[in-house]
């Protein structure tokens, strides 16, 4: 398992390799929301290409999204951009996610390829991504 964070411009982005489960993205997500810069950020970049499996059950999902749900409390218009390679085992818990955050005001978009990610950000932002 792998995970880094690159910081830049106001946004993040997070590369997990390796076994995704509930602790890989809770260790993640400590990264990220622990970080001050998180207090203004606008786009996250979640880049799940290099993931062998997916180990989350649906309770673990729902903890993960309620972490981040609470994180839209001081940190609004967010968006959040996914990038993987999607298939029946990873999609239940982008879509799981997606579905409890969707009341928030953060946007959320789940790409299998990264110009497409950036220009859906380009779009909502305004800015170029490179």
């Amino acid at each position: 398992m792998s995970i880094t964070v690159d910081w830049k411009n106001n946004g993040a982005f997070i590369k997990i390799e390796g076994i995704l489960d509930f602790e890989v993205v809770m260790e993640a997500n400590d990264l990220l929301i622990g970080d001050p810069r998180f207090d203004a950020i606008l786009y996250q970049i979640w880049d799940f290409r290099e993931i062998k499996s997916v180990s989350i059950e649906v309770e673990d999902a729902k903890t993960i999204a309620t972490v981040n749900k609470a994180a839209t409390r001081w940190t609004k218009n967010v968006y959040v951009g996914i990038l993987a390679n999607i298939n029946q085992n990873n999609l239940q818990f982008f879509e799981l996610y997606r579905k409890t955050m969707q009341d928030t005001a953060w946007q959320y978009g789940i790409f299998q390829n990264y110009k497409d990610l950036t220009d859906w950000l380009e779009s909502s932002l305004g800015k170029k991504f490179s």
